[in-house]
């Protein structure tokens, strides 16, 4: 009914025509399998993968009338890394990598493209809202020593990829792609302790 609702309104701005869907959505949810409660897992699950789902279902005829792109911003930890301390996050973002590239398949024969982008450690509001002491902690233990650009990245470095993805001139040829900017991070690590999610 949400997703409805917010399409509605969508379509009346976009007056039928969509060229571009960002599908983010993010919380902080922590939580293993022995701590998990079943509201957590389906508060999470519904905002980072059913949402993203209805809105892409609802807006899929405007996005065929402008030969439009979804781009759905999932994270590192959905297909590169695992955090036992956050397995509804994890499993919720890995869950939006498969649906990512099913809606990419199904939408290709109306020219929409599907992508999605998987960010690692951005200063967003889940890290701001950090203490000065997580904060420092996060950039020296994750930042430094475990990405080798050594830099926590910023949102510029998410929306240029983004971007360029919903740019038909430059990236008409890609959809059903899930790509990685997190400075290189999960190149060299596969779980670890949660620092707060991306």
């Amino acid at each position: 009914q949400n997703g409805e609702t917010l399409s509605a309104e969508i379509k009346k701005w976009c007056d039928g025509k969509l060229n571009l869907l960002v599908n983010n959505a993010g919380n902080a949810s922590l939580g293993n399998l022995k701590t998990l409660t079943l509201s957590q897992w389906t508060y999470t699950f519904n905002l980072h993968v059913t949402m993203a789902m209805l809105l892409t279902q609802h807006m899929a005829s405007s996005l065929k009338n402008a030969f439009g792109s979804v781009v759905n911003v999932g994270s590192m930890y959905g297909t590169s890394m695992i955090v036992p301390s956050s397995t509804s996050y994890c499993v919720a973002k890995a869950a939006l990598a498969q649906l990512t590239k099913l809606n990419a398949l199904e939408l290709a024969e109306d020219k929409v493209r599907v992508n999605c982008v998987q960010p690692g450690y951005v200063w967003t509001n889940i890290l701001r809202n950090m203490s000065e002491e997580q904060r420092v902690a996060l950039y020296t233990r994750f930042a430094l020593k475990t990405t080798p650009l050594q830099r926590i990245g910023t949102t510029a470095d998410v929306v240029n990829l983004i971007l360029f993805l919903a740019d038909s001139n430059k990236s008409s040829w890609i959809t059903g792609q899930c790509m990685t900017v997190d400075g290189g991070t999960s190149m060299i690590n596969g779980a670890y302790p949660n620092p707060g999610n991306p």
